[in-house]
């Protein structure tokens, strides 16, 4: 019986009153049912005290009677046990004269002796836990009772489901309730039950097993109120975090152990240099405490450590744990928050997918257990463990294609690109070098392709038995502010990609023209992105969109968007006129010309002078 060490004192039906009264009526045997909103619970019931029920003399209340020891415990035993058990003392008060300790039961000799001191105790006293823990260590497992059904589910209020597990044919008595090992395919984030009843008549007890949530949001700032399961940001911003976990409630506990495990994909970088704080509030949402990074020393009462961890797959595993963490149970109902900034980084997956984050608690879950860490579980010590909670980071890319008139692939362009959305801008072009074991065949217009040519389609490849190698050129450049200037040239497939952009609108200027043509007016490229509509696995996609026109006048195009999520767009240029230029065959040609015009001149002036006289003669006759 893994879990039931020490068993806590969390409901108690009523308080045990004796008496030797006959009993009115008497029912044989009674139904006990525990009712769960999470699965996987296993009980068992021992009982403590056996008798019989009966109303309190002049009341309606019911009330155990002729009280004997339960064959659910080591009779013997526990009354040595509970004999030299010293228990927190009612009186005391520090500074007072009063014990704090007191062996209530150094005299007893039976059950209904027990039974007089419990009289005296309220139904949450913290004596009832210390009882409870005496009772837990002196069980008859040989005479435990199982539930007759197990889980059976219904729906309750707001359609949450309802785990239900009976007992029937239980004799009436004073029952203690434990809880053994969960199903191994119980949901982790879940804890054990526990709890003393009295059991009067037919009961039904709501199981107090109380885990706590975590999730985690993007922040927009530091001081930002509402956080969001996505955004867009370029390589080399700043991204904030928030890890927000509930408080649940403590009862029963020595120890309690409360650790934040974050992880931040490849494409980001804990800032170990960021002021990140810790703020924990009270469950009526006021802030009862807030220690940040500097404050650590300065703070004996709330105190934690943060240790990332760069992990072999790139990732970075933040482990957040708060140090004597039993300290939170004032604030049951209330929230642990904290905040830190990450860096979207060169690895960052750029386009629809995305980089995905997590987190997920990792807490103490078993009351009746005696742990034996200090601020993190060592050994056996049980752990209840949250979903993970995931957020996603995006950025964008847009790919320019350089091509003439023709739609042909042109080389010898430069373009650079300008906007709010530039950080640090991966800039790639693409060379091919004949190879015979390459993966790539070239097209008529300039374009590369890994489709092997088929005798429908040859005549579209530039020599469909040439293989061509790929190598891709990738610099980083820009530095940590935005509006930086980005210059890159195409590559020999007249293509040219900006990669890690936030959405905006960007200028993109062609810098170097191809020798012949005529430079494009400048292009204003406006991206935008539409995040999924919620995040659940971390695989979610988001969709980049995009639209450009050339030149101030020009009209607004919808850009195509690759499978991956990377804008691209085709940019032409159109050849110059050719002008004949001055001195050599120009010459000769301008000379020749001018002679010959010269000629046609002076034949006109003849033809004209001749055509005048003529006129003038036949006027005179």
């Amino acid at each position: 019986m893994s879990s039931c060490k020490r068993w806590i004192a969390a409901l108690i039906a009523a308080v045990i009153m004796v008496s030797l009264a006959v009993p009115a009526w008497a029912v044989d045997t009674y139904t006990l049912s525990i009712t769960s909103e999470t699965k996987g619970h296993n009980y068992k019931a021992y009982q403590v005290f056996g008798g019989t029920i009966a109303k309190a003399p002049g009341t309606e209340t019911d009330t155990l009677v002729n009280i004997v020891w339960g064959d659910g415990v080591n009779e013997s035993a526990l009354l040595a046990a509970l004999r030299a058990a010293e228990f927190t003392n009612p009186e005391y008060v520090e500074g007072n004269d009063k014990p704090k300790k007191i062996t209530p039961f150094a005299s007893v000799t039976s059950a209904q002796d027990v039974a007089d001191v419990l009289t005296g105790w309220g139904p949450n006293a913290v004596q009832l836990d210390e009882f409870a823990e005496v009772v837990g260590a002196h069980l008859n497992e040989d005479n435990a009772k199982t539930p007759t059904t197990k889980e059976t589910e219904s729906t309750g209020t707001g359609n949450k489901k309802i785990y239900t597990t009976t007992f029937t044919g239980l004799s009436a008595g004073y029952y203690l309730l434990c809880e053994d090992n969960m199903d191994p395919d119980a949901d982790k984030n879940n804890a054990y039950t526990k709890f003393i009843l009295e059991l009067v008549r037919n009961t039904t007890v709501e199981a107090k097993a109380d885990a706590p949530s975590m999730e985690k949001k993007i922040l927009e700032s530091p001081d930002a109120e509402q956080g969001k399961d996505t955004t867009v940001a370029s390589v080399g911003d700043s991204v904030y975090f928030d890890l927000t976990g509930t408080v649940p409630s403590m009862d029963g506990y020595d120890k309690y152990f409360y650790i934040i495990v974050d992880t931040l994909s490849k494409g980001l970088t804990f800032d170990s240099e960021y002021e990140y704080f810790l703020s924990i509030y009270r469950e009526n949402g006021e802030l009862a405490a807030t220690v940040a990074k500097g404050d650590l020393q300065d703070d004996p009462i709330y105190t934690y450590t943060v240790t990332p961890t760069v992990n072999m797959d790139g990732t970075t595993t933040l482990k957040i744990v708060i140090n004597n963490a039993i300290q939170l149970k004032d604030f049951a109902g209330g929230k642990v928050c904290f905040t830190y900034r990450a860096t979207l980084n060169q690895n960052a997956v750029i386009g629809n997918s995305g980089n995905p984050n997590s987190v997920h608690l990792e807490y103490s879950n078993d009351p009746n257990y005696d742990y034996q860490g200090t601020n993190e579980p060592t050994g056996n010590d049980p752990m209840g463990q949250t979903p993970e909670d995931y957020v996603i980071v995006y950025t964008g890319a847009v790919q320019v294609r350089k091509v003439d008139s023709d739609g042909k692939a042109l080389t010898g362009a430069g373009f650079t690109l300008t906007g709010q959305g530039t950080n640090q801008v991966k800039v790639t072009t693409n060379s091919f070098t004949p190879d015979p074991d390459g993966k790539y065949y070239k097209l008529k217009d300039g374009t590369y392709t890994t489709t092997e040519p088929t005798p429908e389609t040859t005549n579209q490849y530039d020599n469909p038995d040439q293989k061509y190698a790929l190598t891709q050129t990738v610099t980083w450049t820009g530095t940590n502010t935005s509006s930086t200037t980005i210059a890159g040239d195409v590559g020999q497939d007249g293509y040219l990609t900006f990669g890690g952009l936030g959405k905006g609108t960007y200028t993109i200027e062609e810098t170097k023209v191809p020798t012949g043509y005529n430079k494009i007016d400048d292009i204003t490229v406006t991206l935008s992105f539409t995040p999924p509509q919620t995040v659940v696995t971390g695989q979610e996609k988001g969709t980049w969109s995009a639209t450009y026109k050339v030149g101030s006048n020009g009209s607004p195009h919808a850009a195509s968007v690759d499978t991956d999520g990377t804008i691209h767009f085709q940019v032409e240029n159109r050849s110059g006129a050719v002008l004949p230029s001055t001195g050599g065959m120009g010459t000769t040609l301008f000379v020749a010309g001018g002679l010959v015009l010269m000629v046609v001149a002076a034949t006109l002036l003849v033809v004209r002078a001749r055509a005048a006289r003529k006129d003038q003669e036949e006027n005179q006759n």
